[in-house]
């Protein structure tokens, strides 16, 4: 199913291509990036399973602080009780947001879209 994932991002690029984006934010083409981009988040799921037997969707990790901000008032099974809960708190937000901007560090000449 991945596999086949991969293969229709990869055909919605070329039939859709980023080109314009890309070159209005100075950066190099290629269909492959978001397939790239999409594999890295898909592969670093292995081992955040492993750690917390759970996936990290973004919508879970919301009630995970609503539980907790509530004391469990509002859905009990979602409050964090002890540090693997805040694993995909972690991993979504703050692991995202460092990516990102770590991603935009190495791209030189970057300068971001003007709206």
């Amino acid at each position: 199913m991945g596999l086949a994932m991969m293969g229709a991002a990869q055909m919605f690029e070329i039939y859709f291509p980023h080109s314009i984006d890309t070159a209005k934010n100075n950066m190099p083409y290629c269909t492959l990036l978001p397939v790239l981009g999409a594999s890295f988040i898909g592969l670093n799921q292995i081992p955040v399973r492993f750690i917390t037997q759970d996936g990290q969707g973004g919508s879970t990790c919301i009630m995970n602080t609503v539980s907790t901000i509530t004391n469990g008032l509002i859905s009990p099974k979602h409050k964090m009780t002890k540090l693997s809960d805040s694993y995909q708190l972690l991993y979504v937000y703050v692991g995202m947001g460092v990516g990102t901007w770590l991603a935009i560090q190495q791209m030189p000449g970057y300068t971001p879209p003007a709206d």
